[in-house]
C-alpha cells in the first residue's frame, strides 16, 4: 500500500514541488519530472517551470513556458498559493489554468518599463483561435488577477485603455468561436477592463468578483459573442463601472450582434447595456447601484428565462418589471455617457 508519506517522499525523490494532495492523487509519468498525469490531463506546475511567487520577482517567461508545454496536451497548470509577477501571457485554447489561493500581479511601471496601451495581461491577442469549427474549453479557474493600478501612471484620460487584465477573442473570418470558462475569478485594480470579451467568442463566466476597474468589471466590445453570466459581483468607490456592453466591431459574418445571459448580478457600479440588432439579453436577479443604461435598436431585453419577454431589473434607487412594448427611453444622455461616448440611455423605472 502506497501511503500519503510514502507517496511525498517519492516524489520528492524525484525532485518535484509538492502541489495539494488532491491534486497529486493520480498517475506520475516518470519519463517527465516537470509533469503529474490526472487522469485524462496531465498537471503542469509552475514552480517546476521556475516560477518564483515571491511577489517581486518577474514570473512571465517561467509561466509561459508552462502554458505553452500544457498548450501541446490540452492540459492544466497549476499555481501554488503565492503572488506571482507577470507582464502578459499568451493564453492557449484547450489549457486550463488553474490557481486557488493564487494572485497575478503587473508589476509596477517604471521610464524604462512602462505598461503601455495595449499591456493586457492573459491574452489570446497572439495566438486567435481561427477555424470553423469551435475551440477547445478555454479555462481560467480560482486566479486573482491584479492590475496595480496605483503605480500604472496616468491612465484616466485613457491613456492606457486598452490594458485589460483578461482579453479574449477569435479571428472572425471563420465560424469558429473560442470557448472560454471564467470560475471563481477576481480581478481588481485595473486601468482598463477586467474581463474584456472581443469577437467571435463564446464564454462561460461563474462566481466572478471585480473591483476598481477603471473601464468595467465584464466588458464586451465585439459581435459573433454569446455570454452566461452566473454570479457576478462587482464592489468599488472609485471606479464604479460593473458591466459595460458597447460593441464596435464586428465578428464573423459581419456580425454585430450578441447574446448575454445573466442571472445573480449585484453591483456598486454602472449597468450600461447597449446592443445593436438581432442580439438578446436575458435577465434574472440583477442588482445596480447607480441604476440601469439600456439601449437596443432591432433587439430585445428580456427579464426572465420564460418567453414572458418582460424587463426585470432592480437597483437601490429604481426598479423595472413589465412587457417589452412598454419599455422606453429618455433622449438625453448624462454627462458621464456623453464624455465615455456610450450609446446607453435610461430605461424606464419606479422608485422602490
Amino acid at each position: 500500500m502506497v501511503t500519503r508519506r510514502l507517496f511525498t517522499k517519492l516524489l520528492l525523490g524525484r525532485g518535484l514541488v509538492l502541489a495539494p494532495w488532491p491534486l497529486l492523487a493520480g498517475r506520475y509519468r516518470a519519463d517527465s519530472p516537470q509533469t503529474l498525469v490526472r487522469g485524462p490531463k496531465s498537471v503542469f506546475n509552475v514552480r517546476n517551470f521556475g516560477a518564483v511567487g515571491d511577489g517581486w520577482t518577474d514570473d512571465t517567461a517561467s509561466i509561459q513556458g508552462a502554458i505553452n508545454a500544457a498548450g501541446r496536451s490540452q492540459a492544466t497548470v497549476l499555481f501554488p498559493p503565492a503572488t506571482y509577477i507577470v507582464t502578459q501571457l499568451h493564453l492557449l485554447a484547450g489549457v486550463t489554468l488553474e490557481g486557488y489561493g493564487a494572485t497575478l500581479k503587473r508589476p509596477d511601471a517604471t521610464p524604462a518599463s512602462p505598461l503601455g496601451k495595449f499591456g493586457r495581461m492573459l491574452t489570446t491577442g497572439q495566438n486567435p483561435w481561427d477555424s470553423e469549427l469551435d475551440s477547445p474549453l478555454l479555462v481560467i479557474r480560482g486566479l486573482r488577477v491584479d492590475g496595480n493600478r496605483a503605480n500604472q501612471g496616468a491612465y484616466t484620460k485613457y491613456e492606457l485603455e486598452h490594458a485589460h487584465l483578461i482579453f479574449l477573442h477569435a479571428a472572425t473570418q471563420k465560424a469558429g468561436k473560442l470557448r472560454a470558462l471564467l470560475e471563481d475569478v477576481s480581478l481588481v485594480n485595473n486601468v482598463a477592463d477586467g474581463l474584456s470579451v472581443y469577437t467571435n467568442c463564446s464564454v462561460q463566466v461563474k462566481n466572478l468578483y471585480a473591483s476598481e476597474c477603471f473601464r468595467g468589471g465584464l466588458v464586451i466590445t465585439g459581435g459573433y459573442t454569446d455570454m452566461q453570466v452566473t454570479g457576478y459581483q462587482e464592489r468599488s468607490t472609485v471606479h464604479r463601472y460593473g458591466i459595460n456592453i458597447e460593441v464596435d466591431a464586428a465578428g464573423f459574418g459581419n456580425s454585430y450582434a450578441i447574446e448575454l445571459d445573466m442571472r445573480d448580478v449585484d453591483i456598486s457600479g454602472g449597468f450600461d447595456v447597449g446592443v445593436l440588432p438581432r442580439s438578446r439579453v436575458l435577465g434574472s436577479n440583477i442588482r445596480s447601484g447607480p441604476g440601469f443604461h439600456l439601449y437596443a435598436i432591432g433587439s430585445g431585453f428580456d427579464g426572465s428565462a420564460a418567453a414572458s419577454r418582460s424587463v426585470n431589473f432592480t437597483s437601490r434607487r429604481t426598479a423595472w418589471s413589465g412587457p417589452l412594448s412598454s419599455l422606453r427611453t429618455t433622449a438625453n444622455l448624462d454627462s458621464k455617457q456623453q464624455s465615455d461616448r456610450r450609446i446607453c440611455r435610461y430605461g424606464a423605472g419606479r422608485a422602490i
